[in-house]
């Protein structure tokens, strides 16, 4: 087995099964990947203290990030990175009906927002 670190970055890995009678391809699988560089800890700094009341619907959709879907992309993939759980895929479908007609299929270089975690 090969062993290699991966930098920082999108990554691709796919592997075949060869047919013994025929010497071809009989299956195979595609894995993309994203190393990201770790954010490092925030420096504690006096800040303005934040207000008591809850942010509005409006606050809250301008914290919503964009995001442009990359070939190998899943909506599961997404809300995984994004909001901690695939489960929570859905919620990427709904706010982004205008853009996904369909969850199992989004093409790359689509734009979606993601909801705040």
């Amino acid at each position: 087995m090969a062993e290699k670190k991966l930098g920082t970055g999108q990554h691709n890995f796919r592997a075949e099964r060869i047919d013994a009678a025929t010497g071809l391809p009989s299956a195979q699988a595609m894995i993309a990947m994203e190393r990201l560089v770790p954010k490092p800890p925030a420096v504690a700094a006096k800040a303005a203290p934040k207000p008591a009341t809850p942010p509005s619907s409006a606050l809250q959709a301008a914290q919503k990030e964009v995001y442009t879907i990359r070939r190998g992309d899943t909506l599961w993939a997404i809300a995984k990175r994004y909001l901690g759980s695939g489960l929570r895929y859905t919620a990427i479908f709904q706010d982004n009906r205008e853009v996904i007609n369909d969850p199992d299929l989004i093409l790359p270089q689509q734009q979606v927002k993601v909801p705040a975690p």
